[in-house]
């Protein structure tokens, strides 16, 4: 009775091999770790903007209205404080009166990627 099997040949990695592939993680990781302050530092600009700012700004989800931030200047103008709102979305939280309401301005920045120079009617502060 003969008996056969295939038998596969494998090449190791050198040394050389796996010292080129740690130089490049290590490129990898510190090329990651580059990107990640630099958007840290980004994202502490818009942050510090942002609150700082005199006009009054909300940053809702488009897709269903939820309120991510809210500056102090928006608390200011509208009543609405920040850390209530937070997590609402502006219908249920009152920034709008009506879903169609907000149905309308997300339909035109949508169509038109903003709005400008439009008055908007804002539910009252409970």
């Amino acid at each position: 009775m003969w008996v056969s099997f295939s038998v596969e040949e494998h090449n190791m990695p050198t040394i050389d091999d796996l010292k080129r592939k740690i130089d490049e993680l290590e490129h990898e990781n510190r090329s990651f770790k580059e990107a990640e302050e630099a958007l840290r530092r980004s994202e502490d600009k818009f942050y510090r903007v942002f609150h700082a700012s005199p006009i009054g700004m909300v940053i809702t989800k488009l897709t269903d209205g939820t309120v991510v931030e809210l500056n102090r200047a928006f608390s200011n103008i509208t009543g609405f404080e920040r850390e209530p709102s937070l997590g609402q979305t502006s219908v249920s939280g009152g920034f709008w009166p009506s879903e169609a309401d907000r149905e309308a301005a997300v339909l035109a920045l949508k169509t038109k990627g903003a709005f400008y120079d439009r008055e908007i009617k804002f539910g009252d502060v409970e």
